[in-house]
């Protein structure tokens, strides 16, 4: 029975590369929803905020509560995240069903798809006039954000293989079971228990810098980039970890 989620996955990466290749454009909204969703799953978070006291503990528990639906919509919906999109096509890879060159190719068209939607959905909240200067919600968020800022690149490295051990861990077992309600609730926890442990996810980070950057004056686009870059690159060794870690263990048994 693992096996045929290995070969889900295998098939899943083949999927993407096709429709790479034959409609890009396609390919190129479908990642860029998943940027979309990720930051209205931020927006709503730390607007959800605003409606309690700032002494409340509930103000960095909302967000716990809230964010992970971000998930659930990427995978029942239809998107194409970066992060999940590692497992897929590194799977895909190590079944020799796809080229290196075509599995870089297509992992990173999907990242900077999904930081097109990133940038189109935080650009909307922004005329939306969702986090205005003065507002909790925009403290919130520049409170972490700045936090995130301060780290050096090897604890964010870490982290950020950590983070998507975390996620791939949810999207591998959500393929596993056809009840939605499952799939909603292994995705919901694989999400909540990095953002617990404060791991690092280079698209949700991309929003949580951005809508700091256009709405005020606090970080530099220098800091943003000292945050992504170790965490995206953690992103990718965490999630060839799963991907690896499945294949080595489900290949032998499917030759």
């Amino acid at each position: 029975m693992y096996q045929e989620t290995l070969h889900y996955f295998t098939q899943s990466g083949k999927t993407k590369a096709a429709l790479l290749q034959e409609s890009p454009l396609s390919y190129w909204i479908y990642a860029m929803l998943a940027g979309m969703y990720i930051t209205m799953g931020i927006a709503v978070s730390f607007s959800a905020t605003a409606m309690v006291p700032a002494s409340s503990p509930l103000q960095s528990f909302l967000p716990l509560l809230i964010f992970p639906f971000a998930l659930s919509f990427i995978v029942i919906a239809g998107a194409e995240l970066f992060t999940s999109t590692i497992l897929a096509v590194g799977i895909t890879y190590l079944h020799k069903q796809i080229s290196l060159p075509r599995s870089i190719y297509l992992c990173t068209v999907c990242y900077l798809a999904n930081a097109a939607g990133v940038i189109l959905t935080a650009l909307l909240i922004q005329q939306a006039g969702l986090f205005l200067p003065g507002h909790e919600s925009l403290s919130a968020i520049e409170q972490l954000a700045s936090n995130k800022a301060h780290y050096t690149f090897l604890p964010l490295f870490f982290r950020g293989i950590l983070c998507n051990i975390c996620i791939c861990l949810g999207v591998w077992a959500a393929a596993r079971t056809n009840y939605e309600t499952a799939k909603i609730l292994l995705l919901y926890w694989a999400v909540f228990a990095f953002m617990v442990a404060r791991f690092e996810h280079s698209i949700a980070n991309m929003p949580i810098f951005l809508i700091p950057l256009i709405n005020s004056d606090l970080l530099t686009t220098k800091q943003c980039m000292a945050n992504l870059i170790p965490v995206t690159l953690g992103n990718i060794l965490g999630g060839l970890c799963i991907a690896g870690a499945y294949s080595i263990c489900l290949l032998p048994r499917t030759r």
